[in-house]
């Protein structure tokens, strides 16, 4: 796994102003095959996986209150996932937020 995608976290202020709470290199990939299927047919199709290092930052990322800035664009955060809670890596689960080009 090669972490050369750079990203951005940020945090959600307030309903429209957000700031950068952490930036990083991830694993970005695509969702493929049955998950891909599920995401399309949830309307969610534009999904991507980001895998970072883990760090102590990463611990207060939540769902609701988190996004990653990725080529540009804005994906909501839908799940934080630390594998097996190895404290190796964390999965960022975004979804593509329409009409938010940054």
């Amino acid at each position: 796994m090669v972490f050369n995608q750079p990203i951005r976290i940020e945090r959600l202020l307030d309903d429209e102003r957000w700031e950068e709470y952490f930036s990083c290199r991830a694993y970005a990939n695509a969702l493929y095959g049955s998950e891909y299927w599920a995401a399309r047919a949830a309307g969610c199709e534009d999904t991507v996986v980001f895998t970072v290092r883990y760090c102590r930052a990463l611990e207060a990322v939540r769902a609701a209150e988190f996004s990653v800035v990725f080529r540009g664009e804005r994906y909501d955060i839908q799940s934080v996932d630390i594998p097996r809670f190895a404290n190796a890596y964390v999965k960022l689960k975004g979804v593509k937020r329409r009409g938010d080009h940054l």
